[in-house]
């Protein structure tokens, strides 16, 4: 009740400032987006809110109308599927607060694409869209890199001064900042190097970034962030093909370099837990193989409708938790999450359309595989971003071609 009074009065003072400002409800949608960086803060007498939901949302009642229409012409299986979902619910023994919240975290990609589509119109705003991208893994990797360095924020700490026991982590909380704590955020700042790369950046600029950057994936000592650096790395690689910014990707290696040097043991530590988890030996790890396995016997006592919306969460498995919770169903969603991007990569588009799809491969294959992120609304936003950022450049570079393909035709008539 207390964030239903904050949300309806920051609607009705956000809607008052909008008619002074003269209607400019972008500008609401950009500030959305630049705050994701912010975790839940604490509101007296309102509770923990991230501003960036209340946000966009408010900028989604605000465009309703035309939001309606995107998400019921684009998107009406994926509707569907959360739709039944929200249905199965109403079984005896499922809550209904969890379903709404669970549901709320997968349609909010629809609505940031939505969103997308109504306010991204040129490629300038793909470009300021990829820029605040940037900024967001910056501010983040930042405070990282404080914390590690003995000032106040929020992130859980692992190095060879801490134990690696998830028990015992050396956790530095703070309400300096309002930074996301966990070190899990450091799974998707490494992609934003795909976009750092081909910005027209002094390289110095672009090196000091990104060697903040990769120190905060080093010092989180996680796994999922190393991977995704790497990943980040061999497609700049792959899409420079013969003629690479040698100086600059040389920079980079030798910094990702001396990562490997100073925590590389404690590196081969946390993978050899993944190892020991897997193979049935005593492992931090073992407690998300034991939801992983639950996770599968539930989908398998209802494969077709699922368990309902929010009924098994914390798979820790993104593809699993939706089948568990919606059942094959949930394919519809899965489906084109994955495979849009992956037929616009392997095509031969544009950079900027490749970019944002290598982005989203990148999340799907480490956050979205193997963390909880469906139950992490402020981690799932990114991925919407990441997703409309996509169709936003693939839209646009449609546009292109078409007016192209005009061009031509009214060359030839004149002809």
């Amino acid at each position: 009740m207390n964030t239903l009074k904050l949300f309806l009065a920051l609607f009705v003072l956000l809607g008052a400032c909008l008619i002074v400002l003269g209607g400019r409800v972008k500008l609401l949608f950009w500030m959305g987006v630049l705050l994701m960086f912010s975790r839940q803060i604490d509101f007296p007498y309102f509770g923990d809110l991230e501003p960036s939901t209340i946000i966009l949302c408010v900028t989604a009642l605000l465009m309703l109308p035309e939001i309606s229409r995107y998400l019921i012409r684009h998107y009406p299986l994926q509707l569907l599927a959360l739709g039944v979902g929200l249905l199965m619910t109403f079984q005896p023994g499922n809550q209904v607060q969890s379903a709404w919240i669970w549901s709320f975290t997968l349609f909010s990609v629809y609505m940031m694409c939505a969103l997308a589509y109504l306010f991204i119109k040129t490629v300038a705003d793909l470009e300021r869209l990829s820029t605040i991208f940037i900024v967001i893994c910056v501010v983040i990797a930042t405070t990282a890199v404080m914390a590690y360095a003995g000032f106040a924020d929020g992130v859980i700490i692992l190095s060879d001064n801490t134990p690696l026991n998830p028990d015992d982590d050396a956790v530095v909380y703070s309400r300096t900042y309002g930074i996301s704590y966990s070190n899990t955020v450091n799974g998707f700042t490494p992609i934003s190097l795909i976009f750092l790369y081909s910005k027209k950046w002094p390289k110095a600029i672009k090196v000091i970034l990104f060697a903040v950057i990769a120190a905060s994936v080093f010092i989180s000592l996680k796994r999922l962030a190393y991977i995704s650096l790497i990943l980040s790395l061999l497609y700049i690689i792959f899409r420079e093909g013969k003629r690479p910014q040698w100086k600059l990707l040389l920079l980079f290696s030798l910094l990702t370099a001396s990562g490997i040097f100073f925590f590389g043991h404690t590196i081969v530590e946390r993978f050899q837990d993944t190892g020991n988890a897997l193979s049935g030996e005593q492992s931090p790890d073992n407690t998300r193989t034991i939801l992983i396995e639950y996770g599968w016997k539930q989908f398998m006592k209802s494969p077709f409708l699922g368990s309902g919306s929010g009924r098994v969460i914390y798979v820790h498995n993104g593809y699993l938790e939706i089948l568990v919770n919606l059942g094959l169903m949930g394919l519809l969603i899965l489906v084109p999450w994955v495979y849009k991007p992956m037929r616009s990569f392997f095509r031969h588009h544009h950079y900027r359309q490749r970019d944002w799809a290598a982005g989203c491969l990148i999340y799907l294959v480490t956050l979205f595989l193997f963390e909880a992120v469906l139950n992490r609304l402020d981690l799932f936003w990114i991925f919407g971003l990441l997703l409309a950022g996509f169709e936003c450049a693939r839209r646009l570079e449609e546009v292109g071609d078409k007016n192209k393909a005009i061009w031509r035709k009214d060359k030839l008539a004149l002809q």
